[in-house]
């Protein structure tokens, strides 16, 4: 009978790799083959340059010479011998061949044994074995940048941005031995870390007083004393003032976590007591412990919360053991059954998370049972060899350079859990591999020792990373990434991300800032997906259709086109209050200049003559219509749609419905125009078209009066 692929696989694990009740031969036995005696360890040290700092406050580098840090915090010149070229991001150091030459090599090799496992570890054990007879491609030990640290030495003026590299083997799908390399993705890959042989890493950099920025050996259960100490250093080092909502907090439940009981503090803001906040995935399963009227005076007795999802369960013990009493979970803390108290506890998400002590994300799993790996159960055990003068530790698998750990879990993809995560200032993130910090200071990681409080970690190897900063200028970023998020109830669309619209400083209007309201109500599905993403309108009673929140974007990203200094808006808006038109946002241009380029001309297109041509009063409403608190009002310049592409409204036969596109905003030699349609005088979005200014024809162009619901 022919052997299956997954018992071929077992086979393979359980014969050439070893199962995990063997014990490995001692470190005298252990070799390096011929292929991996080539690889020079040294070229994953951390390496840097040298700046200086100019009287205005600038720096830059010394000279274009490469330090590289020892593991005992001795800095030297880059051997000039080595073939490594530090500007790369990604770089092969040596080919190990294939699947099959590697496993054949594993019995005497130990790097080469530490790498199948690895592999293995990094795909699913099923099509492991297959792969080994069908996978043609070539193995690689790749050195990868992953990071920066950036430091200031105070004592002169010198600055280091030291580069943190990693030892990854994996496999190219294309050939990088030429100059010129294009194809840096890696197909199949498992990380390691480096860290110094024969020393421990908490008493050399103790000694030092520096970071070694090297690997470190991770335990199957957490080090309790390293997390608190990154919650100690943090607290100490980092104020994070300008992270903090002008929000304050009414009454608050909160979780003790020594009595196992709710506590209700109805005057927070007077009697403010130290809490950590939970954010985890529910589920699909209805949480039979979740707070509700019926249970909410048994709540408040002394152990009364008992038969938790395991992850609250897990946060709590590990709320203790950091030493503090109170947590904050919004399935026990807010009464899921009870509208009033959702409409007092949903406004406050922003202050509760914000001015939480820590935020504990449970990352891992894809409902409330998961638990917190390495807190509530062990992980699995990280393998580590010894190569000379260096011990090679395994770390994550499959993480691509510059993505955030937890980019693939369950988590990442809630749309309520992108709120919390901003509006939170310290992150404790829990994955299955490893547990991370993450403030606006820095980044700490349980499998690499930088924890310095002078010092920055950031992820890549450019700081170009978006602030998450709560100002109108990254607005457009949030909304971005939350609506590329799931939502289990469309009902919820303005709850889950109504926490940051309270903590930015602006008015918001249907989910669109005040301030920049003509520049941002050209958001659209783009520019790198189709404008009939949005295929249909989401139930929401009452969103009028110029508003984000009025459509269902299932996984498309709304972006808006492009929010920067260069876009100016040509809208003057106004909405109904106190039965008249109010002004809530004025134009930033009156006109604008085209470049044709058949006629070599450029021409300038006078929008608006002066204030009072852009103004609306109620005077101007046709007399039929009826305006609601809704509706946006403004003059602007509109061109009909083709009689085959306008005439798209099933069953029109009244000619006051029709289609145009309505010029809302330029951005250099570009327009943005709004895809309207009209039905008794409303109009209502379509889509967005970016047009070239030259194609704008004024002549075509006819003054209109939108009234936008």
């Amino acid at each position: 009978m022919a052997q299956s692929p997954t018992s071929k696989s077992l086979a393979i694990s359980q014969t050439t790799l070893g199962s995990s009740s063997e014990s490995a031969p001692p470190p005298s036995e252990h070799k390096l083959c011929c292929i991996c005696t080539k690889v020079d360890f040294t070229q994953f040290l951390p390496y840097g340059y040298r700046y200086k700092k100019l009287e205005d406050g600038s720096w830059y580098p010394i000279n274009k010479k490469v330090w590289v840090r020892y593991p005992n915090g001795r800095v030297a010149p880059a051997p000039t011998s080595t073939s490594i070229d530090f500007d790369r991001d990604e770089q092969a150091v040596v080919e190990l061949g294939s699947l099959g030459d590697i496993i054949s090599r594993s019995k005497s090799c130990l790097l080469c044994s530490l790498a199948i496992k690895v592999l293995q570890d990094a795909t699913h054990p099923p099509d492991f074995g297959e792969k080994i007879d069908s996978d043609w491609r070539r193995y690689h030990i790749f050195r990868e940048r992953v990071g920066s640290v950036k430091s200031i030495n105070s004592s002169s003026t010198q600055w280091r941005e030291w580069k943190v590299v990693r030892l990854v083997i994996g496999s190219k799908s294309v050939d990088i031995s030429g100059p010129n390399p294009v194809d840096y993705s890696i197909s199949l890959r498992g990380g390691f870390g480096v860290a110094q042989l024969g020393h421990s890493l908490e008493t050399l950099t103790s000694k030092l007083n520096i970071p070694s920025l090297l690997g470190r050996f991770r335990p199957v259960r957490c080090d309790i004393a390293l997390l608190k100490s990154w919650l100690d250093q943090c607290c100490t080092t980092h104020t994070h003032f300008a992270c903090r909502t002008s929000t304050s907090i009414g009454s608050i439940r909160l979780i003790n976590v020594e009595k196992r009981q709710l506590q209700t503090f109805p005057n927070f803001a007077a009697s403010p007591v130290q809490y950590l906040t939970l954010r985890y995935v529910w589920g699909q399963s209805q949480q039979e412990s979740a707070l509700t009227r019926g249970k909410l005076q048994h709540y408040h007795t002394s152990n009364s919360l008992k038969q938790l999802p395991r992850t609250i369960e897990d946060a709590m013990s590990l709320v203790s053991k950091l030493g503090h009493i109170f947590l904050w979970v919004d399935s026990l803390c807010i009464l899921q059954d009870d509208e009033n108290d959702k409409r007092m506890q949903i406004p406050m998400m922003a202050a509760i998370y914000n001015r939480s002590v820590l935020t504990i994300i449970a990352a891992f799993g894809d409902d409330s049972d998961a638990g917190l790996p390495g807190i509530g159960f062990d992980r699995q055990e990280r393998l580590h060899v010894d190569v000379g003068d260096f011990t090679v530790i395994s770390g994550i698998p499959t993480q691509p350079l510059y993505a955030n750990p937890e980019y693939y879990t369950t988590w990442n993809t809630r749309a309520w859990t992108f709120q919390e995560y901003i509006l939170s200032i310290r992150c404790l993130i829990f994955l299955n591999h490893e547990v991370y910090w993450r403030c606006p200071d820095t980044e700490w990681h349980e499998e690499t020792d930088f924890e310095d409080s002078s010092a920055q970690f950031y992820r890549g190897y450019s700081k170009e990373h978006h602030s998450t900063e709560l100002t109108v200028e990254n607005f457009g970023y949030f909304l971005r990434q939350y609506t590329g998020r799931e939502l289990s109830y469309e009902e919820d669309v303005l709850n889950a991300f109504s926490g940051i619209l309270e903590a930015i400083p602006s008015e918001f209007f249907w989910g669109l800032p005040c301030s920049t309201f003509g520049k941002f109500l050209a958001w659209g599905v783009g520019p790198d997906q189709k404008e009939d993403g949005l295929v249909s309108r989401r139930r929401f009673e009452g969103c009028p259709s110029w508003s984000w929140m009025a459509w269902k974007w299932s996984s498309i990203k709304i972006s808006f086109w492009p929010i920067s200094r260069s876009v100016q808006s040509l809208v003057s808006a106004y909405r109904f209050r106190h039965n008249g038109l109010q002004e809530f946002s004025r134009p930033d241009v009156i006109s604008f200049k085209a470049q044709h380029t058949k006629s070599n001309c450029v021409l300038e297109y006078i929008i608006w003559k002066n204030s009072s041509d852009y103004a609306c009063s109620m005077e101007d409403i046709p007399k039929p219509v009826s305006l609601n608190e809704t509706y946006v009002v403004f003059w602007t310049y509109v061109i009909d749609l083709p009689a085959d592409k306008g005439r798209k409204i099933e069953g029109q036969v009244d000619p006051d419905e029709f289609r145009a596109y309505a010029l809302i905003n330029i951005e250099g030699t570009f327009l943005c125009l709004l895809d309207l349609s009209w039905h008794a005088g409303i109009a209502r979005r379509e889509g967005r078209v970016i047009w070239r200014n030259e194609k704008w024809d004024m002549k075509k162009a006819r003054k209109m009066l939108v009234i936008l619901g």
